[in-house]
């Protein structure tokens, strides 16, 4: 009985308590420490391999990837490689030869990462190559010549693009073990092409070297391995060690990255392969599907983490038997103050408990001070509702941000606020206050502004629904939770609290509406939506309200605006017409506001109409005076409509060709010159307005518009005069017959010929000649009239 006593004495617990505290601390740190360097490791390594694997794929994109998209659309526009897909082979020969000096000049501007370059005539039925020359894939001798397995892959699976894997590039087709490495990018030609079989194919072959040097340069041997496989599992790339491990030829790796990838085509995981262990990171490359793998040997990693664990292990046992020293030392002095404290209340109370038994647990004669705190309670429960909009605000900004993550938590907040969501669902309606008036405002009065908005959107009269509302900079978000599911409550809640503001305080909003959920931890998602939502008053900029409702398919919608906007509008600023550049202008804000398309694929479409202009600007050196292409940004940036961005860019557009209009006049006559000499000694071969165009490297649009301003005269007209010109002046200075006359000067069809003879001269080349012989005056007329249109 003595011992029991003994033992359940202040004095016994408190070291038995600090003992047990310290051994139980000392556990924890340990085993917590343990968990935090390898939780740290295992998050220090996947940070680094996601750097590695960004700085990887950002190399791969603008150092290989977008290089090889760039020289196929500098192929598909450049004149000499396009020719034959629109012109026979006959009498065309020499162009081949144009065709081989392009590749070499792309070849001589990409040295570092161009292995070969193919172009493919599908109507030709030729091949020509940088590497092979020319192939003719009608004959058993020209299929040996050059590879075609590129072709029968996109012929076999009907692809307009295609990256093919590593494989060897033979140099001479008859010894396939003697060539290089390459990765080819194949893609339809022409690329503006959207239906129906292609014309032919071009192939950029990339050097398989320059992608493996990208996943090897300037890592040290702690860093992993790398490979890059392709959507089908084969290797574009590997590290040599990567190789050598077997991690490439691994099926359960590549079916491990497809189980794990998210949306974006990323994860991590740890993957035991051959004995070794590995923590594996990937991600994907956007423009080819391809995926980066970064594998880290596990031990390769943590070894640097045992010397520590060791230190940790022998610093606890060393606190463990200092703290028992000290565990006795503050026993006894935290135990002389409860004597003390108990001597001390022994005589302010009864001799009755003076006369209580004082052996036992000296805590326990304490227990009796507990009751006479009841009182304090009351106190507290009044704090409590004192501060029930504090509690308030963190419960809505808990939900919206993530801070509160369970159940236990959101209950204990709704019961101190005396909520009941059973049943409910829940939506976030974010209201953007007028950013301009309320920076006219003073601190003070946008905290009343704020506090007022707040407090009316809570007492708002909605039938069956409920708000809390917080806020943040310019920003009121409010939790609306209703029984039942209807997104107009959110939205009546959104333009009546939009008057109150317009009307009290002469401040305007902007309100987006989430999706509704059934789990208030889920009302993050809801406010992610209403912020997307408020974008689009950047289509729709005369719209206050964005519902879920309205825009959720169109923010879903993944697809690009049509290219042929981008294309009119290039094709547009190219011909140098106004009119037509403000209406591809027009149209492309019209499909933005009222097509289909997300608002981030929009403002793409825009910096896209933005980023052709410049380019143009550049080519043609019409830049406005003190304003560069990140000056145009910027402004871009300030825009707050597509309307205000579409009178921005016609604005640009019209000073840009202003400047070329005044700046081309004096050039006009000139090129008009070139072009009737041109004609002059062409007029037995072809002289379209293309050929002309291409002699004077203009557009053949705007050189036709050109032609009219500085000789009055059409084109095709001005050359079927010189033409029948021409014939009059040799029917009546030599004896060649009709037929030949036609063949000099570019007709195949007599007929043809002295139809259009009679329609300038009013009778047939034969009554001509007979009128000439007969008369040598009318001869000499005749000769003058031709004479005189060669003048013109």
């Amino acid at each position: 009985m003595k011992l029991r006593d003994r033992l359940s004495t202040v004095f016994i617990q408190l070291f038995v308590s600090y003992a047990s505290l310290l051994l139980l601390t000392t556990i924890i740190v340990g085993v917590t420490s343990h968990l935090y360097f390898t939780k740290r490791y295992n998050a220090e390594l996947e940070s680094m391999h996601d750097r590695m694997l960004s700085h990887t794929n950002e190399l791969l994109e603008n150092g290989v990837l977008a290089k090889a998209e760039q020289i196929y659309y500098d192929l598909t526009h450049n004149a000499d490689a396009m020719y034959l897909f629109d012109h026979p082979l006959e009498g065309n020969h020499a162009k081949l030869i144009d065709v081989r000096d392009t590749f070499q000049n792309t070849l001589r501007l990409y040295p570092d990462i161009v292995d070969s370059l193919f172009i493919y005539y599908r109507d030709r039925g030729l091949i020509v190559s940088s590497q092979h020359g020319v192939a003719y894939l009608n004959t058993a001798e020209g299929k040996r010549t050059v590879p075609i397995d590129w072709i029968e892959r996109m012929e076999r699976d009907n692809l307009r693009s295609l990256w093919m894997e590593t494989r060897k590039i033979p140099a001479n087709v008859q010894m396939p073990t003697v060539g290089t490495e390459a990765v080819s990018y194949v893609r339809a030609s022409p690329y503006a092409k959207k239906e129906g079989q292609a014309d032919g194919y071009i192939a950029v072959n990339l050097k398989a070297s320059v992608i493996r040097s990208l996943i090897s340069a300037g890592k040290s041997s702690d860093e992993g391995q790398e490979l890059i496989v392709d959507a089908h599992g084969a290797v574009i790339a590997a590290e040599g060690a990567a190789a050598d491990a077997g991690l490439q030829h691994s099926g359960p790796l590549r079916q491990a990255i497809s189980e794990r990838a998210d949306a974006q085509g990323k994860g991590s995981f740890t993957f035991a392969d051959a004995g070794k262990t590995y923590f594996v990171s990937f991600a994907t490359v956007p423009s080819t599907g391809w995926k980066l793998i970064q594998a880290t040997p596990v031990n390769q990693f943590y070894k640097q983490s045992y010397a520590i664990q060791r230190n940790l292990l022998l610093l606890c046992l060393g606190a463990v038997a200092v703290g028992l020293v000290f565990a006795l030392r503050w026993s006894r002095s935290m135990y002389s103050p409860v004597k003390r404290l108990l001597q001390s209340v022994r005589g302010q109370f009864s001799p009755a408990l003076q006369q209580a038994d004082q052996k036992g647990n000296e805590f326990k004669q304490l227990d009796r001070m507990v009751s006479t705190l009841s009182g304090k309670m009351h106190e507290l429960e009044a704090a409590v509702q004192e501060n029930r909009p504090l509690i308030k605000h963190n419960l809505v900004t808990g939900l919206l941000y993530r801070t509160i993550q369970t159940q236990t938590q959101l209950q204990d907040r709704m019961q101190v606020l005396s909520l009941n969501w059973s049943g409910a669902s829940h939506c976030v309606l974010a209201l953007r206050l007028e950013e301009r008036k309320m920076n006219e405002l003073g601190p003070e009065q946008r905290q009343i502004v704020i506090h007022n908005l707040i407090r009316e959107l809570e007492r708002l009269p909605l039938p069956d629904a409920t708000c809390l509302a917080v806020s943040s900079d310019c920003f009121l978000y409010a939790v609306v939770s209703t029984v039942r599911e209807k997104e107009e409550i959110a939205a009546q809640a959104a333009a009546m609290l939009s008057g109150y503001a317009r009307g009290a305080f002469g401040v305007g909003t902007i309100s987006g509406i989430g999706r509704r959920v059934k789990d208030p931890l889920q009302l993050h998602l809801s406010l992610d939506d209403a912020k997307t939502y408020i974008r689009y008053r950047y289509l729709h900029p005369e719209q206050t309200v964005f519902a879920h409702m309205e825009y959720e398919s169109r923010e879903r919608n993944t697809a690009e605006l049509p290219e042929r906007l981008l294309e009119d509008f290039a094709v547009a600023l190219k011909c140098r017409n106004e009119p037509s550049v403000r209406a591809s202008v027009e149209r492309f804000a019209a499909e933005a506001a009222q097509g289909a398309h997300s608002v981030s694929r929009c403002l793409d479409g825009c910096r896209a109409m933005l980023d052709l202009y410049g380019k143009f600007a550049e080519e043609t050196n019409a830049c406005p005076d003190g304003m560069s292409r990140n000056d145009i940004a910027a402004r871009f940036e300030r825009l707050d409509s597509i309307k205000e961005f579409g009178e921005f860019l016609t604005e640009l557009s019209a000073e840009a060709l202003t400047a070329l209009q005044e700046r081309g006049i004096s050039k006009g006559a000139d090129i008009a010159d070139k072009v009737k000499a041109f004609i002059e000694s062409n007029l037995d071969n072809e002289l379209s307005l293309q050929a002309a165009a291409d002699h004077v490297s203009l557009n053949a649009s705007y050189l036709s518009q050109l032609f009219k301003e500085e000789t009055g005269h059409n084109y095709v007209e001005y050359v079927t005069e010189r033409r029948i010109r021409a014939a009059a002046r040799l029917i009546t200075a030599t004896d060649l017959k009709i037929e030949e006359i036609a063949r000099r000067v570019g007709y195949n069809s007599p007929a043809y010929f002295i139809k259009k003879f009679k329609q300038l001269y009013g009778i047939t080349p034969g009554t001509f000649k007979t009128d000439a012989a007969s008369n040598p005056r009318t001869a000499h007329e005749f000769r003058s009239v031709a004479g005189e249109g060669g003048a013109r």
